[in-house]
């Protein structure tokens, strides 16, 4: 296929914009509640004796940056406690299915997700009340799962994490573009260390900033002449940081091209596999140094 420079942008233009938003989601609210305070906005215990819970709760917590979960435990361990520490429930077995159905919107478990958390909506804080239907759709005699909702502001701590690829290379006929995408609410903060293929490590750039809700685009080997670092093959770590809980979706895109009549046009690309470790908490002297003391 030929293509030109402006069609192979388009379709990267569109393509990270698909896979983003697929991971936009995840990255920002994920499966397990970001580190914060916690708020109990209602909490439900449900045995297949009992059939259906059917409650409505008010909204407590509202505010730009509080995310709402819902977080199931199907069963417990036999020698756990009771929910309520003293007195409460015995431990039951785990149901085979689990549904709950949170102002009118339907969450199914499977008995093998022995702990889950979604993200969920709730109403705003005194308008109306929140409704909740939560029951064993599959089970038998014996089974119970118990559920909260949430209330989470996050706290704020920076956090941060680093992407890594093991290995690219530069050339003339060779890009390799990085994609990345910061899907919360506050800017990322990123610089890009570049190591040889002997494992040294041959530079790394400025501070680049990305926006909230913003995807950033870079050629690594174009950036890597922007910054005076000499690099033609090796690992490639992204490490980034963020003044409130955040995350960070990278992509890495390789492209060959070959020469057909004087231009440059793509042959064929494939995708590189980064292996991403955070989000985690950063220590101010960890934040200033990818940052530059950079908060906006």
């Amino acid at each position: 296929m030929n293509w030109s420079k402006n069609k192979f942008f388009a379709m990267l233009a569109a393509t990270a914009c698909l896979s983003f938003g697929s991971l936009a989601q995840a990255g920002d609210d994920g499966n397990e509640p970001p580190p914060g305070n916690e708020t109990v906005e209602y909490r439900g215990d449900v045995t297949f004796e009992g059939g259906t819970l059917n409650d409505t709760f008010p909204t407590t917590v509202e505010g730009d940056n509080v995310r709402y979960m819902l977080v199931v435990k199907n069963g417990c361990q036999p020698d756990e406690p009771p929910p309520d520490g003293t007195g409460g429930p015995t431990c039951p077995h785990p149901a085979d299915e689990i549904t709950v159905v949170l102002n009118g919107k339907t969450f199914k478990f499977q008995r093998e997700l022995r702990r889950e958390g979604v993200p969920v909506a709730l109403n705003p804080v005194g308008g109306d009340a929140n409704t909740v239907d939560a029951f064993i759709s599959a089970g038998k005699i014996g089974d119970g799962f118990r559920f909260v909702v949430l209330a989470i502001e996050p706290s704020d701590t920076a956090v941060g994490g680093v992407d890594v690829l093991a290995y690219a290379f530069a050339g003339e006929q060779n890009d390799n573009f990085l994609s990345m995408h910061n899907p919360g609410r506050t800017p990322i903060f990123y610089r890009v260390l570049y190591f040889n293929k002997d494992g040294s490590v041959a530079g790394r750039t400025t501070v680049l900033r990305i926006p909230p809700k913003a995807t950033d685009i870079q050629e690594i080997g174009q950036l890597a002449g922007i910054n005076n670092i000499a690099w033609t093959d090796g690992a490639i770590h992204i490490k980034w940081a963020s003044p409130r809980w955040n995350s960070l979706v990278t992509k890495m895109i390789e492209v060959n091209r070959v020469f057909i009549n004087g231009e440059r046009v793509v042959r064929n690309g494939r995708e590189l596999e980064l292996e991403s470790f955070g989000p985690r908490p950063l220590n101010p002297v960890e934040y200033d140094d990818v940052s530059g003391g950079q908060t906006k």
